[in-house]
Parts: C-alpha cells; sequence; structure tokens
C-alpha cells in the first residue's frame, strides 16, 4: 500500500536520513514512485510500489518473509547484552526485601538469596513440593533495576532470528511521534524496545531442541531460544529432573554458556552462531540433588 516516508522510517527502525539515499536509488531504478508529498522532502512524501518493485518484493519474499525493524549485527547485539549486565553493588537487602515484600521470611533464607542473586551466575533450589521455591523466586521478578534494550531481531550470516517476544518482554514505550512531527524522535535507536528485565520460565516441557534457534519453514526466519530471549534477565528451569531429556543431558547442555558465557546456537545450513550468555539461570527441584 501507500506510505509516507516518516511512518516508512519508523516501521524500518532507522532515521529517514539513513534511508534516504536507499529509497532515492528505488526511485530511479522505478521500483518505487512517489504519489504525492505534503511539501517537506520526501519524508512527508507517499510513496507506493511499482509493478517492477512489486515484482521484485515478490521474488525477495520468496527468500525471507521477515517484516519489521531492521536486524542488528550479531557483534553489536553481543556488546549491548554486556554492557547491560548489572554492575557490581546492583543489589542491596534492602531492595531484597522490598522484591520479597508480602512474603513471611527469616533473615537466613535473605543472607542465602542475596549472595546468589548478586552472582547472577547461577542458582540451584532445592524443597519438598509446595513449599514456595518457584513463589520466591517469582519474586525475583520485582527487583527494582534499570530497564534494558532488546533488539526486534538480530542478524548472522544472511539469517534473521527474531530476539524480541511481546510474551516474555514487557516493553516500557516513549510515545509514537505522528507523521507530522517530524522533529521528534525517540531518545535511542528505534532497532531496540526499551522493557523491563525478563523473566522466563520453563517447566516439565522443556526439551533440548528447544534450546536452540527454531526455524519456521514458512517465514523461513529463525526464532530465538529461551535463554537468548531471557538475556539481561532471569531463566527459571521449574520441576528440574522431570524434563523430557535426562538431568544429565540438561546440565551437560548448561555447562560451557555457564562457564563461557557464550552459547553456541545451529543454523538449519550447518553454521554456528555465537551468542552471549548473560541470563541468571535458576534451577528449581523437588528431587533430591545428589540423584540428579
Amino acid at each position: 500500500g501507500d506510505i509516507y516516508g516518516q511512518d516508512l522510517s519508523r516501521a524500518i527502525g532507522l532515521r529517514f536520513s539513513v534511508i534516504q539515499d536507499t529509497l532515492e536509488s528505488l526511485k530511479l531504478g522505478h521500483q518505487i514512485q512517489i504519489k504525492r508529498s505534503m511539501g517537506m522532502g520526501n519524508v512527508g512524501a507517499v510513496f507506493a510500489l511499482t509493478d517492477a518493485g512489486r515484482a521484485r518484493a515478490h521474488e525477495y519474499l520468496e527468500a525471507n518473509q521477515y517484516s519489521g525493524p531492521a536486524p542488528v549485527p550479531l557483534a553489536q547485539y553481543s556488546e549491548m547484552v554486556r554492557q547491560q549486565k548489572p554492575q557490581p553493588g546492583w543489589l542491596t537487602r534492602e531492595a531484597l526485601r522490598r522484591a520479597f515484600k508480602g512474603m513471611v521470611l527469616t533473615e537466613h533464607v535473605l543472607s542465602q538469596m542475596g549472595p546468589a542473586v548478586s552472582s547472577a551466575n547461577s542458582l540451584l533450589m532445592y524443597g519438598k513440593p509446595g513449599d514456595g521455591k518457584t513463589f520466591l523466586v517469582e519474586h525475583l521478578n520485582n527487583l527494582e533495576t534499570i530497564p534494558i534494550y532488546v533488539p526486534y531481531a538480530i542478524e548472522c550470516q544472511g539469517n534473521i532470528v527474531q530476539v524480541f517476544d511481546p510474551i516474555y518482554h514487557q516493553p516500557l514505550e516513549e510515545d509514537e511521534p505522528s507523521v507530522l512531527t517530524v522533529s521528534m524522535e525517540r531518545s535511542y535507536d528505534r532497532r531496540w524496545v526499551k522493557c523491563k528485565r525478563p523473566f522466563i520460565v520453563s517447566g516439565g516441557e522443556l526439551s533440548l531442541d528447544m534450546l536452540d534457534l527454531r526455524y519456521n519453514g514458512n517465514s523461513k526466519v529463525y526464532e530465538a531460544p529461551f535463554q537468548l530471549k531471557a538475556n539481561g534477565g532471569i531463566y527459571l528451569i521449574d520441576d528440574f529432573g522431570r524434563q523430557r531429556a535426562t538431568p544429565a543431558e540438561v546440565l551437560n547442555r548448561w555447562i560451557v554458556p555457564m562457564e563461557r558465557r557464550v552459547d553456541y546456537l545451529s543454523f538449519l545450513t550447518g553454521g554456528k552462531m555465537t551468542a552471549p550468555f548473560e541470563a541468571f539461570l535458576v534451577f528449581s527441584t523437588n528431587l533430591n540433588p545428589a540423584d540428579l
């Protein structure tokens, strides 16, 4: 359909000055045309595809049907994830107490939880069924932390991986400017979403293939696994020991990421992607740890 230059810029997540040259070359190649203009240059012009442009669009859709903000290169994403790690000293006893407000806890439990959460590496919680392990971990989501920025998608080796998931990421959006307020811009790169730190839970339904890139045969786009979506936040593996895979297989899957803080993910073509692993991994189980 028809679209204003400013709306196109917002949809792609790039400033209009960045895409202007590309639009000019598409116009010269008769791929797009300007139908009318509000008199503010191309930013206020209405663009439409020509027949040649529509044919080219169909050609590209055969290879990939991703539509949305421009994907962020993997190197940029990796750097951003590491910059957004919680800084040393970010957790105080008072902040932890506020997060667990409404729960009846002893000082001993707070003294145990504090250092474990502050380390932001990994945590194993063991207790009998129904004694509040999951409830306790869920309250960590109440910790007052600074927001993080999550990309809509990342690009690696020509493949697009969708990262932002509205189920797990809670946007803290600024107001969207209208087409008439050209000068208004968000205070950050629009290829990213400003979010609350994610909190993701997997239970007994977890299988090892869910921890790798999932390829959508229709859109030809990959979906990020849970641990990638949880970067900068908490990933809880509930009912540990009752997954479809054995506990040994699940732990073996996490050994390298927990030690090196990187994860290796596979593409359908056989290529590998080295992604940052900065999720706080929590295992919760009612099975005796010695039996795991």
